[in-house]
């Protein structure tokens, strides 16, 4: 169809897949990355400081089934509920929200006493979370040119597992070292 002068009216996505990557498009990715690989880390993480937890609060191992389970009932809440959101305030502002939330929630876990206090920031957390993950997904593929599109999207997805591969090789070492 012609514009206004029947000249052809060009779209967002047509620019976007008929031209080479630009800079602003591989930093989106990179940042966009960079927060879904924190999901990886920090699922692995809490995983991996549940024993010395466990031993440092003189509870059974077994009690933590719900710190565990109330980050992945967090990141449910925070896919299906907030993370829509993005779709009317934008995503930049969603992951803002979501990695803030994010960063005070897991700092908050440290003041934690109990379990019914862990649980809670672990669900805040997850939130964050979740907002965060569907986000960096959705704006990666609405930056992404369709020929590139698939491959940036399951590169964006290994980013959980090399985000809980680094958890698994620092956690350790700081375990040892800072409890």
């Amino acid at each position: 169809h012609g514009g206004q002068w029947g000249a052809p009216v060009t779209t967002i996505a047509q620019i976007i897949d008929h031209r080479p990557l630009s800079g602003l498009q591989i930093r989106v990715f990179v940042l966009c990355a960079l927060v879904v690989l924190i999901d990886g880390y920090d699922l692995q993480a809490m995983g991996l400081a549940l024993p010395a937890l466990s031993k440092e609060w003189g509870l059974p191992f077994s009690s933590f089934g719900w710190v565990v389970a109330a980050s992945l009932i967090g990141v449910g809440i925070g896919s299906a509920f907030v993370a829509p959101l993005g779709d009317r305030w934008g995503r930049r502002p969603m992951l803002l929200i979501g990695v803030v939330l994010i960063g005070c929630s897991s700092l908050a876990t440290i003041l934690s006493t109990d379990l019914n206090h862990l649980i809670a920031w672990r669900i805040l957390t997850g939130i964050g979370l979740g907002v965060c993950q569907s986000n960096a997904t959705a704006l990666t593929a609405e930056y992404a040119p369709l020929r590139r599109r698939a491959m940036l999207m399951t590169l964006m997805g290994c980013n959980v597992a090399f985000g809980a591969l680094i958890a698994g090789l620092v956690a350790p070492w700081l375990i040892q070292h800072y409890s």
